[in-house]
């Protein structure tokens, strides 16, 4: 079994990996369409949110 540190070493690259990504898609405008939450919706400025 992975020791303590290990495991939050392994947390924070995982949620590291997923911040970027998201950050990534929201800088080149990728919409964020969650399951259930319809198409999405255009923002003042006609950019995404």
């Amino acid at each position: 079994m992975a020791t303590l540190r290990e495991r939050q070493l392994y947390r924070e690259r995982v949620l590291t990996a997923l911040y970027e990504a998201t950050e990534g898609n929201r800088l080149l405008g990728v919409p964020v369409v969650l399951p259930g939450a319809g198409r999405p919706r255009r923002a003042a400025g006609g950019f995404l949110r």
